[in-house]
């Protein structure tokens, strides 16, 4: 069994810098924090042993990765673990601090989101016999000044700030037993010290060339750049490799200043004693998601105009069921704040400013806010 290592034991300064105290692993994308969507990436795509590097100086991405990090793992039979780093590592180098395995070793960083196939890249590795494999993707490049070309002293070609397509690493890596045993755990690793110490002992490094969706997310402007990127591949980022359990349309209705909740009871089939987007399965005998949510708004909201409008569909994987849960959510706006029925259990009027202190809310209504949030 492959295991796969999330590096998310770096500093985070140009994230802080630009975005706020937060670590980069915690910041969300569209309502899920960059290590959950690491997390998510991998055990969608069927890894079942991860372990997150971490720096010993950040408490508080130590305890995501022990609470709701573990908690994803474990509702698909998966084991995650945390390296804590007492001393900055590199890139790379918490490798060195893993028991030893067999197998391979995949290497993601957590300010990295990408719909590469990572099983594809492990198998390709193991049927190359290198030592390692760098994933690699096209960035388009353009030069700042002018670029000539020179013959025998004589200009041939001027070429004004043209635009260069450079191999560029992905920051994914499979790692074999000869690229982890160069690993010295008593000094600092970044990911080209270890390409460039293999290739100076005669070792094989393989590039995985792939066209997939790809993104580094390290500062303010990426963050924007990543939810745009998501937006342009739906189905690349927000929907699991696996078939999901249940598939619902939720109805995230806003009015001017408030938004309309609804508590689940302890016995709810999903996000049990959470406030909610209200919402119902879909069935199959429902023509689209879209028929279903103006059902929905008919009873939430009666008399209200204009209809839902498609908002997001996304993957979620409810902790506290172990069930994949497809989420088709449509927005409606209301000019005022009508009573609301009763669902499952009691639904209200929140303002949006006190939600986060209003109580448990469930992660689709926290992504569901998220994507109304999106400047489209």
């Amino acid at each position: 069994m492959t295991l796969a290592v999330i590096m998310a034991g770096g500093r985070s300064a140009r994230m802080r810098a630009t975005a706020g105290p937060a670590h980069k692993a915690l910041v969300p994308v569209l309502g899920v924090t960059l290590l959950e969507r690491n997390v998510c990436a991998l055990l969608s795509k069927g890894f079942r042993h991860i372990a997150v590097a971490v720096s010993a100086h950040e408490p508080e991405v130590e305890r995501y990765v022990l609470g709701r990090a573990r908690a994803l793992a474990t509702a698909r039979n998966a084991r995650l673990h945390c390296l804590k780093e007492a001393s900055p590592r590199g890139t790379i180098g918490a490798v060195a601090l893993l028991d030893a395995i067999d197998g391979s070793i995949l290497v993601v960083n957590v300010d990295n989101l990408t719909a590469l196939q990572l099983g594809k890249l492990v198998a390709f590795h193991e049927a190359s016999s290198a030592a390692m494999t760098v994933a690699s993707h096209i960035e388009m490049m353009r030069m700042p000044c002018g670029e000539l070309r020179i013959v025998d002293g004589l200009v041939a070609e001027y070429l004004e700030k043209p635009t260069k397509r450079i191999p560029a690493s992905s920051g994914t890596y499979v790692l074999g037993p000869k690229a982890r045993a160069m690993l010295d755990p008593e000094r600092r690793w970044d990911a080209p010290d270890l390409v460039t110490a293999l290739i100076a002992q005669g070792e094989r490094v393989c590039a995985f060339p792939h066209d997939a969706p790809w993104i580094d997310v390290n500062d303010a402007t990426r963050l924007e750049q990543a939810e745009q990127l998501i937006a342009e591949h739906l189905d690349s980022f927000e929907h699991w490799d696996d078939a999901p359990q249940h598939e619902v349309v939720a109805l995230l209705v806003l009015s001017p200043s408030s938004v309309l909740l609804t508590h689940r009871p302890a016995r709810a089939a999903r996000y049990p004693e959470r406030w909610d987007v209200p919402g119902e399965e879909l069935h199959r005998d429902d023509t689209t998601p879209r028929d279903a949510a103006r059902r929905l708004l008919a009873r939430v909201v009666p008399g209200t105009r204009p209809a839902p409008e498609f908002l997001a569909s996304f993957d979620d994987l409810d902790v506290a069921t172990g069930r994949l849960v497809r989420h088709h959510v449509f927005v409606a706006h209301a000019a005022d704040e009508p009573s609301p029925p009763s669902f499952d259990g009691p639904a209200l009027w929140v303002g949006r400013q006190c939600l986060e202190r209003f109580g448990p809310l469930s992660a689709p209504l926290v992504r569901s806010l998220a994507w109304a949030e999106r400047p489209r």
